[in-house]
């Protein structure tokens, strides 16, 4: 998944909509849980940042 990201990032360039909606796949794929887990944020405010993907 890093290499994922680190593609989608040079990608993008400085689009921040193409990003999220990178991070929105890479939420979806790892599940919302785990992603809340790994990047200490709290559950209920991993849906709306992923949804704006």
């Amino acid at each position: 998944m890093a290499d994922y990201l680190e593609a989608r990032f040079q990608e993008a360039g400085n689009d921040a909509a193409f990003i999220a909606k990178a991070l929105g796949h890479i939420a979806r794929a790892r599940g919302m849980s785990q992603l809340a887990r790994d990047t200490g944020l709290e559950r209920c405010g991993t849906p709306s940042a992923a949804s704006s993907a």
